[in-house]
């Protein structure tokens, strides 16, 4: 089955949904003014989700950079990531870098998992893989979930780190608990094909479909595979066509492609070439390995067959 690798993910959000907070913007700017640094990063996040006041990117930064330039660890991060995404400022991968780590090295779980993205992407030019998964870790030891992914990810690929997969096993299934709908299809992965545990098709089944109950397209698919193959539950192939149609649906090449196969077969649907070739069309659209060879394959059967 499939994985799903992902390095970066930047979250850009305040929690700022108790009302008094968003109809007491007035007194918060005045406390900002007067440079209290916790109002002065409140007031940036109103302006950032336009809450309690008319939203601006720009007024957000400004407010962002007053709180942090008082050391405050939640404006850092947050100046670093408008930075990283070129909201109210040029964008800058070295001026993002530099928040990043003012507040990671605060201990800020966020700022840590963001900086380990950066280490590991090499923006910034910070290419180290070993520094990432050092970040990665602080983030995760604080329950910071893309922290616990990510680490996960390093000691699966053996990134910055001896390969281990127990560890990945382990940081892969703390942030599944929390609901993390991409370590939850790793994590089932890993117990498919027995990688750091006992090989067990149940238990990812029922991780795949954790994270396919939140669309995820991988998860989705993997549990279509697992009912072509007969893993964990009876061979069906019409389960497995629903559960493929699912991830096709969501743009997942791979099944994509296997759905194709499935209507060029005749297997769980009724055979269509009409649909084999759509869904290979789509499938060679994104590059998917075979899947353009027997879309040309389909059509030159079509034409032999023309009268």
């Amino acid at each position: 089955m499939k994985h799903l690798w992902i390095c970066l993910v930047v979250i850009l959000a305040g929690c700022l949904s108790n009302p008094e907070i968003v109809n007491s913007f007035p007194t918060y700017l005045i406390r900002a003014k007067q440079g209290d640094q916790k109002a002065q990063f409140v007031v940036g996040l109103m302006y950032f989700r336009g809450q309690g006041v008319e939203e601006s990117n720009a007024e957000a930064c400004y407010w962002f950079r007053k709180s942090a330039e008082q050391g405050y660890a939640d404006a850092q991060n947050k100046l670093g990531a408008m930075y990283f995404n070129g909201l109210g400022v040029n964008q800058s991968d070295i001026e993002a870098v530099i928040w990043y780590s003012k507040a990671a090295e605060q201990g800020h779980a966020e700022a840590a998992n963001d900086l380990g993205v950066m280490y590991e992407s090499g923006r910034g030019g910070l290419k180290d893989h070993s520094k990432a998964t050092n970040w990665y870790h602080k983030s995760a030891a604080q329950g910071a979930v893309l922290g616990q992914f990510n680490l996960a990810r390093m000691y699966e690929l053996g990134l910055g780190t001896q390969q281990n997969y127990s560890e990945a096993v382990k940081w892969y299934h703390m942030a599944a608990q929390q609901g993390n709908e991409k370590a939850q299809n790793n994590l089932g992965t890993m117990y498919e094909h027995g990688k750091g545990v006992a090989q067990d098709y149940n238990k990812a089944l029922y991780w795949y479909r954790m994270a396919a109950k939140k669309n995820h397209p991988i998860a989705n698919s993997n549990i279509g595979c697992m009912y072509e193959q007969g893993l964990g539950v009876v061979q069906n192939d019409f389960e497995a066509v629903k559960w493929l149609q699912r991830a096709a649906d969501l743009g997942w090449g791979p099944a994509q492609n296997a759905l194709a196969l499935m209507y060029k077969q005749g297997k769980g649907v009724p055979r269509d070439l009409g649909q084999a070739k759509k869904w290979f069309k789509k499938a060679a659209d994104q590059r998917v390995e075979g899947a353009a060879e027997a879309l040309i394959e389909l059509t030159n059967e079509d034409n032999n067959h023309a009268p």
